[in-house]
């Protein structure tokens, strides 16, 4: 029943988002089409995609350093890990139909409900058999992590921290409606954060209760 619910929600959300009739400026349209352009080349470098509501994963094989997570899972270079990504076209629609304030708040809620569908596949799905925990970097861990249970830590290199911190100024400045003034006004906070869930971490965090044994 839970998981019918989360899928009901996002499903309602998409629809109205859809209703809105959002209007993409040239730089906003210029932006989608590159980055779907982008996608193409990601996927083909994956073991595939998976789409949970306004969250992406791509089924990746770990390429860095080895990971350490809280609760003692190592992930090491090789191993099967969850490349997680937010819909940056869903995110534009709901900042054009309510507003960026609320859509802050929604884009909470639906990554919330994304993270459990993803922790409820983990249990039974084959595509996700393996695969040790969840990935992805982020300019808004401040606001949008908050109860949802990852761990938070700095990038792996501080060149890597820069070329990231390029990348993702620059998707924010093209997207948000306020994007270049923000990016200007608080280019200081804007640092880019890698975020982690062990795949226990993620049950835990979504409170997923493993089947008992029969």
């Amino acid at each position: 029943m839970g998981g019918s619910k989360v899928e009901f929600a996002i499903g309602g959300l998409a629809d109205t988002v859809q209703r809105a009739g959002a209007r993409y400026s040239m730089r906003q349209r210029t932006w989608l089409a590159w980055e779907r352009i982008v996608w193409l080349g990601m996927e083909w470098r994956s073991e595939g995609k998976l789409d949970y509501g306004i969250c992406k994963l791509l089924i990746k094989k770990h390429a860095g350093a080895p990971i350490v997570c809280a609760d003692g899972t190592r992930i090491e270079r090789g191993d099967r890990v969850g490349e997680l990504h937010l819909d940056n076209r869903v995110m534009l629609e709901l900042a054009q139909s309510v507003g960026s304030d609320r859509a802050a708040l929604k884009t909470a809620r639906l990554a919330r409900a994304a993270l459990r569908r993803i922790a409820e596949a983990m249990e039974d799905d084959p595509r996700l058999a393996g695969v040790k925990g969840l990935l992805g970097t982020t300019l808004l861990h401040r606001g949008l992590v908050h109860g949802l249970g990852f761990e938070c830590r700095a990038m792996s290199s501080r060149r890597l921290e820069r070329l990231t911190t390029v990348y993702l100024q620059l998707l924010l400045s093209f997207l948000h409606p306020d994007g270049r003034s923000r990016t200007r006004e608080s280019k200081d906070k804007l640092v880019p954060m890698q975020l982690i869930h062990s795949r226990q971490s993620l049950r835990q965090s979504m409170r997923i209760d493993k089947p008992a044994a029969m």
